[in-house]
């Protein structure tokens, strides 16, 4: 499929009555109610299903992502982010494992790179740059050593005009816009170049099954909910081909788990189980391998 999104209608002010996809081809009606969830509306497109929490205009994610976001003070958030992160290791080293697969080496930028764990991990083989909305997250990957700009990614923020391979793990969700991240990545890669995504797939049998009691479905953190097709059409209509999609295990702490399955509210666990990460696969989150067309 050939790119058909321009620069003026990717930066434009999204409608939230309609399909942030099925507008870029001029189509689709006024969107359904999905379901409520937490008092958001999460409306669902009628024509390729793409579901997305409906906001206020002044509404701005950026001040959701603090320090008690990853320290245990938000419910949503996580228990012990930066304790988890030895844990998380093997998962940084999988996903780089996978990147490398495509692109051994080069130019390397994350947007949404929290703390800097996959870019430790990364810089191995690769020179890399990230950007984070979180003030909090971009100081302790700072710390590291890292490159990392905050704010939303703007091309202005990046050190090169040619990347080899930009990384957007479980962040597409969060975006404001999309469509207008997208585009800008794109006008940064090099031909052939290598998009990294992960993402919710709503299209799962667990997503459908639960419903609004689907794990990813967490508003306002979470502003947008995918499927395999949709993601598809959306990355092709900004310039790229889908070479992959993959439904990778995660290995998840036990600590999140507990955590998340008791919205914070649970006493924490003892010391031996914050060791523990599970193995775990629902078959409900996406893997996006895409290449610059």
């Amino acid at each position: 499929m050939q790119a058909t999104l321009r620069r003026s209608e990717s930066q434009s002010g999204l409608n939230r009555s309609k399909c942030l996809i099925c507008s870029l081809r001029n189509q689709g009606d006024p969107a359904e109610t999905a379901f409520t969830a937490k008092g958001f509306r999460i409306a669902r497109c009628r024509n390729c299903q793409l579901m997305w929490t409906e906001t206020s205009p002044s509404f701005d994610a950026k001040r959701l992502y603090t320090r008690e976001y990853f320290q245990g003070g938000a419910p949503d958030g996580y228990s012990d982010y930066l304790g988890s992160e030895p844990l998380l290791q093997r998962e940084f080293e999988s996903r780089l494992s996978l990147v490398r697969s495509f692109t051994p080496a080069g130019q390397l930028f994350e947007i949404g790179c929290a703390t800097g764990g996959f870019l430790q991990e990364a810089r191995k083989y690769f020179n890399v740059e990230g950007t984070d909305v979180s003030n909090f997250a971009v100081e302790v990957a700072r710390e590291k050593g890292l490159e990392v700009r905050c704010g939303e990614f703007h091309p202005a923020y990046a050190r090169r005009t040619c990347y080899d391979v930009f990384a957007l793990f479980d962040t597409i969700e969060h975006l404001p816009n999309p469509a207008d991240t997208l585009w800008k990545v794109h006008g940064c890669l090099r031909p052939g170049g290598s998009l990294f995504l992960t993402t919710g797939d709503s299209g799962s049998l667990v997503a459908r099954v639960l419903g609004s009691r689907w794990h990813f479905i967490t508003p306002p953190q979470r502003l947008w909910f995918f499927n395999r097709k949709n993601i598809t059409e959306l990355l092709g209509r900004v310039g790229f081909k889908v070479v992959a999609v993959r439904y990778p295990w995660r290995n998840i702490p036990l600590e999140y788990i507990w955590y998340q399955a008791f919205r914070g509210g649970a006493k924490p666990l003892p010391p031996a189980g914050r060791s523990i990460r599970i193995p775990l696969n629902l078959f409900d989150s996406m893997m996006v391998v895409a290449q610059k067309l």
